[in-house]
């Protein structure tokens, strides 16, 4: 979101709106990485259904930064989040203010701190209950329904017109 709170205060989300080129091009990418990433969603939801016999076994972390730039990616080429903050941000700026893209900037850094406390919260959470989630039998569920959600999202994305 923070890649989209900067673009909006830049005005470069803007083109997006302006561009159907562009706007298409970005959302053809993202569909096509959402389908990606809920194929391999899946494909780990099918491993993990085999180990669970063995629930004791806890599944190896994957290093932090797959998890980042996983994250990143799927925000970053969401054109629906660059859409959101195109349309959002600009109804917080005054037409007093003497710069607009300072103050856009401004807002853009207040969201990230309260994004970045939210899901703070959200990973301390989830970490209390981590091992229990790493499960090879909780993990597949997840995987699964977390796939096929991906999936939906890419084929809706795909389809849904500007």
């Amino acid at each position: 979101m923070t890649v989209h709170a900067g673009a909006a205060a830049l005005g470069l989300s803007a083109l997006l709106v302006a561009s159907a080129g562009a706007f298409t091009a970005l959302k053809v990418v993202g569909a096509v990485y959402l389908l990606w990433l809920a194929l391999q969603m899946l494909r780990s939801a099918a491993r993990s259904r085999q180990d669970a016999g063995v629930e004791e076994q806890l599944v190896a972390p994957r290093r932090r930064a797959t998890y980042l730039r996983q994250g990143f990616l799927s925000n970053a080429l969401n054109p629906k989040v660059a859409l959101f903050f195109v349309t959002f941000l600009p109804q917080f700026l005054s037409p007093d203010s003497g710069s607009p893209t300072t103050e856009a900037l401004w807002l853009s850094i207040v969201f990230a701190v309260l994004y970045v406390a939210w899901f703070g919260l959200y990973v301390a959470a989830v970490d209390r209950l981590g091992r229990w989630l790493r499960r090879p039998s909780v993990r597949a569920r997840i995987e699964q329904v977390t796939g096929v959600v991906l999936l939906g999202v890419a084929v809706k994305l795909a389809t849904t017109h500007p």
